[in-house]
């Protein structure tokens, strides 16, 4: 029989991409990296009405969950309303059980209220909202939904739709 011909690989030069990837990398949810959940709830955010609303991080301490959102006043200086559990105006979270926990309280400009607080918003300043959970079981992990009630005074109707989705619960 022949001896089969043996080839060495020839080293290829490395080609880099001249133009920058403005695709963002997804984000990946890992169960033992904090860090990584901490990222994955910080990227989301909503607008309504000319609020930007940031989800910086929903954090659980024994049976309390507390989620601390940025909120930012694209237009000018005005009033925001936001709701801890007032009546029919709550805000809440939705676990995968699809169970609903009403927010204890809410604290923005170092005022906290089980009901509800009001904050007289700058242009373009940001200032963090908190809301607060309690007896949620430990069991709980993740959120469904969190959905933060708020009212703005520039018109009477309430704001809809702020609403966050998928967030790991950070310790």
């Amino acid at each position: 029989m022949p001896n089969p011909i043996k080839s060495t690989p020839t080293p290829q030069p490395i080609i880099e991409n001249p133009l920058p990837n403005k695709t963002p990398a997804p984000t990946l949810t890992d169960k033992n990296n904090p860090s990584i959940q901490q990222e994955t709830a910080s990227q989301q955010s909503v607008e309504v009405e000319g609020f930007i609303f940031k989800l910086k991080s929903c954090k659980r301490l024994n049976e309390n969950v507390k989620c601390d959102v940025l909120i930012t006043n694209t237009l000018k200086d005005r009033e925001l309303r936001l709701y801890g559990n007032y009546t029919s105006k709550r805000s809440k979270l939705l676990d995968l059980e699809g169970i609903t926990y009403p927010a204890d309280s809410v604290e923005i400009d170092a005022i906290k209220n089980n009901y509800y607080v009001s904050t007289q918003l700058i242009q373009n300043a940001n200032v963090r909202l908190s809301v607060s959970f309690i007896e949620i079981p430990l069991q709980v992990n993740k959120i469904q939904v969190l959905n933060i009630e708020a009212e703005g005074f520039e018109s009477p109707k309430s704001l809809r739709d702020i609403q966050f989705r998928d967030i790991v619960l950070s310790k």
